[in-house]
């Protein structure tokens, strides 16, 4: 029970400041508009990103440098309620961690994100969040046909699973291409 708690406590904390900086809405930026669901984008990494911890990979992508992701329903912002944000219906397709994705929730801190637990071959239990953020104080039309230089954040919240790091960030520039 102590493991659940601080597992939703280190998802909440997490949630609060990076939604706090990138979510749909930020200080001068204008709304994002809405994403309608079903819409189905391709997802092209092109390299890591600042902030990427090489040493802490999280997740690893099937052998495309790509994925698809289909959008959600459309709900207010966990920044500022007044401005919307699309989740992910379903997380991308990655190796080393199986994600139960019975279990995923949308996710508040990034466009097209979802937060799902996940478990580590050795058993190990956490949460992993996929999120595309715009670059910062920049307003993105994510209804455009194609949108380049954002960024693919992918957090795992499993604290204790390694000995040598917790609290793991990969992030990875990327494009989106309506599919």
């Amino acid at each position: 029970m102590l493991y659940v708690i601080r597992q939703l406590a280190s998802l909440v904390a997490g949630t609060f400041v990076i939604s706090s900086l990138v979510a749909g809405c930020s200080g001068e930026a204008a709304c994002q508009p809405q994403i309608k669901a079903g819409s189905r984008y391709k997802v092209t990494i092109l390299q890591p990103a600042p902030g990427h911890q090489p040493d802490c990979m999280v997740a690893k992508f099937l052998d495309t440098p790509y994925y698809f992701v289909t959008a959600g329903e459309t709900r207010p912002s966990a920044s500022d309620p007044t401005c919307d944000n699309t989740p992910a219906a379903t997380p991308p397709p990655v190796m080393g961690v199986t994600v139960e994705s019975s279990t995923c929730a949308p996710s508040e801190t990034g466009m097209l994100g979802i937060a799902c637990h996940i478990v580590y071959p050795g058993g190990c239990k956490g949460v992993m969040t996929f999120d595309l953020l715009a670059p910062s104080n920049q307003a993105v039309n994510w209804n455009t046909a194609r949108i380049d230089g954002l960024v693919l954040r992918i957090q795992d919240s499993s604290e204790n699973c390694f000995a040598n790091f917790s609290m793991c960030l990969n992030q990875y520039m990327v494009t989106l291409e309506r599919a």
